[in-house]
């Protein structure tokens, strides 16, 4: 595969069906440069918050004593996740349907803006509804991939089920 070098960060085993989607924490957006999903802060109270929260900590140790392949530092950008107080919430009939079909029903679901999907020409990146943290993560991404343009979708129904963009999506390299 060419691979030379793998950066180990851990899961959380037992709180998400993959024990942590990685591709909604962290991602290459270029040689030496990780995009890093940030959480929201949260109260010390807010146990299922406190273990993202864990694993981001523990994943920013890991990545800032990284190097890439060639030995040099990773370069990190953060892009704040949005306030779950403003995220667009489900309707009572959204949420009876989420249910019935055994979904986790929690308002909002995966809320990473991370987890996009880098297509021909563009990104495509999540909304969520809270309009502050939508366009900060629109202005973060377009930044980061200034030859691509940068297009958000609403995904809140891929969102309660466990994922988002780039894990409802798969790449096909140009060979």
């Amino acid at each position: 595969l060419g691979v030379s070098k793998i950066i180990w960060v851990k899961g959380v085993k037992g709180h998400d069906i993959t024990d942590s989607h990685i591709d909604s924490l962290a991602r290459f957006v270029a040689p030496g440069v990780v995009m890093v999903s940030t959480p929201f802060p949260a109260p010390a109270d807010d146990k299922e918050s406190q273990v993202w929260i864990g694993q981001y900590n523990q994943a920013m140790s890991v990545l800032r004593n990284a190097t890439d392949a060639k030995g040099r530092r990773l370069q990190i950008i953060e892009l704040p996740e949005p306030n779950p107080a403003k995220i667009r919430l489900m309707s009572p009939s959204d949420i009876k349907l989420c249910k019935k079909i055994d979904l986790d029903c929690k308002n909002g679901g995966l809320t990473s803006y991370v987890n996009f999907y880098i297509a021909n020409g563009g990104i495509v990146i999540p909304e969520f509804g809270d309009k502050e943290a939508d366009q900060r993560a629109r202005d973060i991404v377009q930044k980061a991939f200034p030859s691509r343009k940068v297009v958000a979708v609403n995904i809140d129904y891929v969102a309660v089920g466990g994922g988002g963009i780039h894990c409802a999506t798969h790449e096909v390299p140009r060979v």
